[in-house]
């Protein structure tokens, strides 16, 4: 729910969060209904945790879609659809170096909502209606030889 949140404020709020080091940066950018995850091998300023907020740039395309095709000219049928990838060597001698991967939110989304929905799924099929149980009530019938279940009184055609 989270993330379809930062989806949402991305098209009116960017957000930047990264940690910077002495010879090292690593950060995340959500804007315009994209995430870009960058390393650099370069320090970027004084060092520690940063968050900056501002609104998100107009244009056509809007936000980091402009960058994705600029950066990523051999990106394919993936970029359309904002998968992309960025090697920027900045001082064309590897002293300079940051690597960027962008993704849609939605894709975001979906790769987080899949530990839930397996959590959901296996919830379900541990459900008491599976097999030595009543088809009625999902009471264990383990031992039970009458044909009857115990519980709710239902009638017993098989051993389910």
């Amino acid at each position: 729910m989270a993330m379809c949140a930062l989806w949402a404020q991305s098209y009116w709020t960017t957000q930047f969060v990264g940690w910077s080091g002495p010879n090292s940066w690593v950060g995340a950018l959500s804007m315009g209904g994209l995430l870009r995850f960058e390393r650099a091998n370069y320090a970027e300023d004084a060092g520690g945790w940063n968050h900056v907020r501002y609104a998100t740039p107009g244009g056509s395309p809007p936000g980091l879609w402009s960058e994705v095709y600029a950066r990523d000219r051999d990106g394919g049928p993936l970029r359309r659809v904002g998968f992309a990838y960025a090697h920027i060597d900045y001082g064309k001698n590897g002293t300079m170096v940051r690597n960027a991967v962008y993704l849609p939110h939605w894709a975001a989304v979906v790769l987080l909502a899949v530990a839930p929905a397996v959590w959901v799924r296996r919830f379900f099929a541990a459900s008491p209606w599976k097999a030595g149980r009543c088809k009625s009530c999902g009471y264990d019938l383990t031992g039970n030889v009458s044909g009857i279940c115990p519980e709710c009184g239902a009638v017993v055609k098989e051993k389910t």
